[in-house]
């Protein structure tokens, strides 16, 4: 979501937003709000990295609490009272369950119905919370019909995502893990994300020769960060506690924090000794049952349990198995 608020925070920067006029679902629907309602990013950025982010991840049901988050953000950031500048400028995005179809709204009654579609586009059902009755039919996720909602007119639109993999004109242009949208990481990887797609904002519109980009300087700040991650599994997955984790099991196997460094290949030899550790024990347990049930079958024959010609077959079989596996094992 903070990366949408970069971006936004770039586009009101150059000026976009005096001429055009926005659609969005879910995250989108917020930034776009708040761009047009004058809010102030950093002071949503900070309110994101100091209240929501440890508030999200102080327990499990943080992640399921995202609702009481964003109709905080909209509460305190948003200047609600200037609603009149959101008629026909902005468009909501959300579904319908009953109707199963997309609805758009651009004209808002008041600050409360704003709010309560903002949160029907938003609601991506558990960590929002679950559909709920809006305009007399059950609404949740925007996305779920519509992910990137254009104008059904044809206007050209300049499309924005925090998804690094979906097609749009503006994404991020390093590596952000999907599911940072459902768990957040650190405060500090939120700054980034924030600073990230202001950058990416930024650049976009220089290549594109928007008006009033012309001589505007790029932070690289953003796109040099590399966040101190030590292993190529925790830079993935997106969480420190993930990578402690790698490190943790490579000290276990007596590997180095050197060994577990940024590199697939290093990373793939850590996963070979794994593998080669439980192909022993399973080779040990098949030798172990070899000869329990050779000397079994041994024992009834000498016992004179079993004396039928295919049981001396079997025993054979068994003796041959278990003797060719002690040899692998030893040899």
């Amino acid at each position: 979501m903070v990366y949408m608020y970069g971006v936004c925070k770039a586009l009101r920067q150059l000026k976009v937003d005096e001429r055009a006029k926005f659609i969005g679902t879910s995250a989108g629907c917020l930034s776009v709000v708040s761009l047009v309602l004058d809010s102030d990013f950093d002071a949503i950025c900070d309110s994101v990295v100091h209240d929501y982010v440890p508030a999200a991840r102080a327990s499990w049901r943080g992640p399921f609490q995202m609702r009481d988050y964003l109709v905080d953000a909209v509460t305190r950031h948003a200047n609600v009272d200037n609603i009149h500048k959101l008629h026909g400028k902005v468009t909501i995005v959300y579904t319908s369950l009953s109707a199963w179809a997309t609805r758009r709204v651009s004209r808002f009654k008041n600050p409360v119905h704003l709010l309560q579609t903002m949160v029907a586009s938003c609601c991506a059902t558990p960590l929002v919370g679950l559909p709920f009755q809006h305009e007399g039919e059950y609404v949740v996720d925007g996305g779920l019909l519509d992910n990137q909602p254009l104008f059904e007119d044809g206007v050209r639109t300049i499309t924005v995502t925090p998804n690094v993999f979906a097609a749009a004109d503006i994404r991020p242009s390093r590596y952000v893990p999907p599911w940072w949208s459902m768990y957040p990481p650190t405060q500090r990887e939120m700054r980034w994300l924030f600073a990230l797609g202001y950058e990416d904002g930024l650049a976009w519109c220089v290549r594109r020769g928007l008006p009033g980009a012309e001589g505007v300087e790029v932070p690289t700040e953003a796109a040099t960060y590399r966040g101190e991650w030590k292993t190529v599994v925790g830079q993935v997955a997106g969480y420190r506690s993930v990578e402690d984790a790698v490190l943790a099991v490579a000290g276990l196997l007596l590997l180095s924090e050197e060994t577990v460094t940024s590199s697939v290949i290093r990373l793939e030899i850590l996963l070979w000794r794994l593998v080669a550790v439980v192909a022993a024990l399973l080779q040990w347990t098949t030798v172990l049952w070899a000869v329990l049930a050779a000397v079994t079958l041994m024992g009834l024959t000498l016992l004179g349990q079993h004396c039928t010609l295919e049981f001396v077959v079997v025993l054979g079989a068994h003796l041959t198995v278990a003797v060719l596996k002690l040899k692998e094992a030893c040899w």
